[in-house]
């Protein structure tokens, strides 16, 4: 069974349409509809079409590695490209070895020519510049300029700055609101298994409607639960220092 009747008959035995999947997982239903027909051309990128095929699959109770797995495989199987058939090469008969041979000869000796003028060239072109930046030695080098050194050593000191990193990892259906930097980033429904990353210079806010059923990774950190299932809680993380 393919990928898609195997989504297909999923979402039939819930008794759900297009629509309603869309609803619950934020997945268009032009997008749902090519998963099922396996036309992954009319989804925008291959990490959108890995992220809509696991999301869905966990969505329909399925395993999602095994999916995700399944579509690489196929996908893998499409691009490989059959090698051209051998041709197997004539053997020069033996009537031709001597013109063979001099013609090598011949090709070999123009080759020498050529490198050994060449080198010759190159020999007469270093001996001038040699004798160029002998004859300017008596030149006093400038001091370099002291403000250019000065933005130079600046530039070197300059350090790209520290982000606030946060991953949202939903082990519950929980609703969430990002904001990062004072702009909203997402407000909408996290279900088990949908995993979002959002950064900021400055400051990143959350909201959690319900705060046990999310975990949170802050700059590479796994925190304790901001808070109990069903809590509604909001959280800012600033940069420090």
């Amino acid at each position: 069974m393919s990928i898609g009747e195997i989504l297909r008959e999923a979402r039939e035995k819930k008794g759900l349409s297009l629509s309603d999947v869309e609803n619950e997982t934020k997945i268009r239903t032009k997008y749902l509809a090519a998963l099922e027909s396996e036309d992954f051309k009319e989804i925008p990128g291959e990490a959108y079409v890995l992220g809509f095929l696991r999301n869905y699959a966990r969505f329909l109770e399925l395993d999602a590695d095994q999916i995700v797995n399944s579509y690489k495989s196929q996908i893998k199987t499409s691009d490989t490209v059959t090698s051209s058939p051998y041709q197997e090469e004539s053997q020069p008969s033996p009537e031709t070895d001597e013109g063979l041979l001099s013609d090598a000869l011949s090709k070999r000796k123009g080759l020498s020519l050529i490198i050994t003028s060449i080198v010759v060239v190159m020999l007469i072109i270093l001996a001038i510049i040699f004798g160029f930046l002998k004859g300017d030695t008596s030149r006093t080098p400038e001091p370099p300029n002291r403000l250019q050194s000065q933005v130079t050593n600046t530039n070197i000191k300059t350090q790209k700055p520290q982000l606030i990193k946060i991953e949202l990892i939903a082990t519950e259906k929980c609703w969430v609101r990002v904001t990062a930097d004072g702009i909203e980033k997402f407000a909408g429904m996290l279900y088990p298994g949908m995993t979002q990353k959002y950064q900021a210079k400055n400051s990143i806010t959350l909201r959690l409607g319900n705060a046990g059923g999310v975990q949170v990774i802050y700059n590479g950190k796994k925190l304790p639960p901001l808070g109990q299932h069903g809590d509604v809680v909001d959280k800012e993380f600033r940069k420090t220092g």
